[in-house]
């Protein structure tokens, strides 16, 4: 069976022009670069960088799920493949009646030593990042995840605003602080980075909890769930 979860990044920024190598994808318009890596310790990490200028430093995927399934470390790179897309569709209500959706695509194909497949599908376009877990593990029909890895490491501090995490209500007054300075917080979390705003937020997701944001030091946000009950892990 394939398991999907996917989350996004939108990065809001200008326009320059780059060239694309293997294990990286640029947007459209040059300007912003995804790398992804296994590091040292063989986990799975992610970074992008805004006109050349490290956005998001180096930070972990993956999560970590009951009856020991991997779904987070040992895999091995078996392909990546690379699209480009550009339509325009056209939505029922909104701002804007059309919306174009151009993008880069690179899709990471993972297995590791028990057949469990993933494919990490990165998406750059000019004004954002969005990337996908695809997951199909032998023999199960459902997984229970118990743990997520997914972090957000803002390479620099800047300012952010946002309402604290709450599973009751997101009637909550907005914060600005300082993002080293963020406990935790609901999605979207809108911040500035040097001269770049961005929002963290989540989409797609299919009977899976909703994502909650928890500072874990250093500039580092990971992914918290609050039906999972436990805090997301560094990877080491």
């Amino acid at each position: 069976m394939r398991i999907h979860f996917i989350y996004f990044i939108v990065i809001i920024c200008l326009a320059s022009s780059c060239s694309s190598k293997q294990k990286e994808v640029f947007s459209p318009d040059g300007r912003i670069r995804l790398q992804f890596a296994l590091n040292d310790s063989n986990r799975m990490t992610y970074q992008i960088e805004v006109d050349s200028i490290p956005f998001v430093a180096s930070s972990c995927l993956g999560f970590e799920a009951e009856n020991g399934i991997n779904l987070h470390k040992e895999f091995r790179i078996v392909d990546i493949d690379f699209t480009t897309q550009d339509e325009t569709w056209a939505q029922p209500w909104g701002e804007n009646k059309t919306v174009r959706n151009h993008y880069n695509e690179m899709a990471v194909h993972l297995s590791d030593a028990a057949a469990t497949k993933l494919i990490l599908r990165f998406r750059v376009f000019d004004d954002g990042v969005g990337f996908r877990y695809e997951y199909e593990v032998p023999g199960a029909d459902s997984l229970l995840i118990t743990d997520e890895l997914t972090a957000f490491n803002i390479a620099q501090d800047g300012t952010s605003w946002s309402i604290p995490a709450n599973y009751d209500t997101y009637e909550l007054l907005y914060r600005t602080q300082p993002v080293s300075r963020i406990d935790n917080a609901n999605t979207p979390m809108t911040f500035k980075a040097g001269n770049v705003y961005a929002s963290i937020h989540e989409a797609a997701l299919t009977d899976f909890p909703e994502m909650t944001l928890k500072n874990t030091g250093g500039g580092a946000i990971s992914s918290r769930n609050w039906l999972l009950g436990l805090m997301a892990l560094k990877c080491g």
